[in-house]
């Protein structure tokens, strides 16, 4: 069952567990780390089952790490997606196919580098599962220690306020939610100290710092996730994409 915490104590809390029927085709399979894994050593080997029967070829197999479609960022940054994996560039040139979970209470990270022959998986029943997930699949700690590859660098660059401006403004996002109307997220983004201060509006959260790295992409200072911005046709900046959501600019 999924726990949230309470001055700092985790507590069960049964009523997160609530996944209408329509919700099934994404997260109506309860999992473990044992089927998890039986899962990854198949996507790492040539399309056959455990005990030898063939489920898929191994072209069609690879065929689903492919990249159609442009690139951008989901928590890290990518160079497209395949059938159901995220498609993550290395500095070493090496590919990493990666995808996660997140429902109220449960937080899951799957990764795989098929040439080194190294998967990982984690699943968590907790609100704090996030922390845990952004070391080991949004930092390359893991990747580095047990695969030898790398994200790709993200040196710092300081801005100017004339650099900045285009980015500054409100950002809005609508959801449907499992019941009731849909609501909004909305994101205000300030320049301050060469980079750009962002904010959610109606949160007196102290803001996080974006600082960027390329041309339309940064990183967010607090949790090292990565998010870029999109431009309109007469190249203005019409969207920001944050955690694989996007943010329409508003004003």
């Amino acid at each position: 069952m999924p726990h949230d915490f309470d001055t700092g104590k985790p507590l069960l809390a049964a009523d997160m567990f609530h996944l209408p029927r329509s919700a099934n085709p994404f997260g109506g399979v309860l999992s473990c780390a044992r089927d998890q894994l039986a899962y990854l050593r198949f996507h790492l080997g040539d399309g056959r089952a455990a005990n030898g029967r063939r489920v898929m070829g191994a072209e069609a197999l690879r065929a689903m790490w492919a990249r159609p479609g442009p690139g951008g960022t989901l928590f890290v940054e990518l160079v497209g997606a395949g059938v159901s994996w995220m498609i993550r560039p290395t500095a070493e040139g090496v590919t990493v196919v990666q995808h996660g979970g997140d429902l109220p209470g449960f937080h899951s990270g799957f990764i795989m580098v098929p040439e080194r022959q190294f998967g990982m998986t984690l699943l968590t029943n907790s609100e704090r599962g996030p922390l845990l997930l952004a070391q080991l699949f949004t930092d390359d700690w893991a990747l580095r220690r047990f695969a030898g590859v790398s994200n790709l660098p993200a040196t710092p660059r300081t801005l100017s306020a004339t650099e900045l401006a285009p980015f500054e403004g409100v950002y809005s996002a609508e959801q449907i939610g499992f019941t009731g109307p849909p609501f909004t997220f909305e994101i205000k983004l300030q320049a301050k100290d060469g980079a750009l201060a962002m904010s959610h509006v109606g949160d007196d959260s102290p803001p996080t710092r974006l600082t960027f790295y390329k041309d339309d992409f940064a990183i967010v200072q607090a949790i090292g996730m990565r998010a870029n911005f999109l431009r309109a046709p007469d190249g203005s900046v019409a969207w920001f994409r944050l955690g694989g959501r996007l943010f329409r600019h508003m004003a």
